[in-house]
């Protein structure tokens, strides 16, 4: 739904939104995720607020958030990383191909490396989350750590290397 800008003395659409959830769930007895934008003026704006509220909304449904109102502004960097995460899976020029060959090496091996990575790199090299995360052993995180290092040439040290690796892992792995 569109909502005029408010003007100056008016109610914010801000609280208009909030107003509107309030009323629907009173009246429906049901509650609703609904998502804002900053006010645009012209249809160039308007068509990219829109895909951002699309992009926010399934967000918000992938995650099963709380309903309420929320503002594309505060979502910006999951936005952001659905972007780059769907460039990524879509164009295979922009991955280094290391995810196919782990992903290849756990279906025929029964190995788990590719979740092992995007635990550990989730958690920002934390092994005691990323081994709680995946219910194993801390050793058992290390030895894979350094398994996949030998096996994959996966650089953990590397920072870019390791941005690359959680894109790539994100993408290929998310439904």
């Amino acid at each position: 739904m569109l909502l005029p800008a408010a003007g100056s003395g008016r109610v914010s659409t801000g609280v208009l939104l909030d107003h509107l959830l309030d009323r629907a769930r009173h009246s429906l007895h049901r509650s609703f995720v609904a998502v804002g934008s900053p006010t645009v003026g012209a249809l160039s704006p308007l068509l990219r607020a829109r895909r951002d509220i699309d992009a926010a909304l399934d967000h918000l449904r992938e995650q099963r958030a709380d309903p309420g109102a929320y503002r594309t502004e505060d979502l910006r960097p999951e936005l952001v990383l659905r972007r780059l995460v769907r460039a990524v899976r879509d164009d295979g020029e922009l991955r280094t191909g290391i995810v196919e060959r782990l992903r290849a090496h756990d279906a025929e091996h029964g190995t788990e490396y590719a979740a092992t990575l995007l635990a550990y790199l989730r958690h920002f090299g934390d092994v005691v989350a990323a081994s709680g995360a995946l219910h194993i052993h801390q050793n058992t995180l290390r030895l894979r750590l350094r398994r996949a290092e030998e096996l994959f040439g996966v650089s953990l040290a590397d920072p870019t290397r390791r941005l690359l690796l959680t894109l790539e892992l994100t993408a290929l792995t998310r439904p």
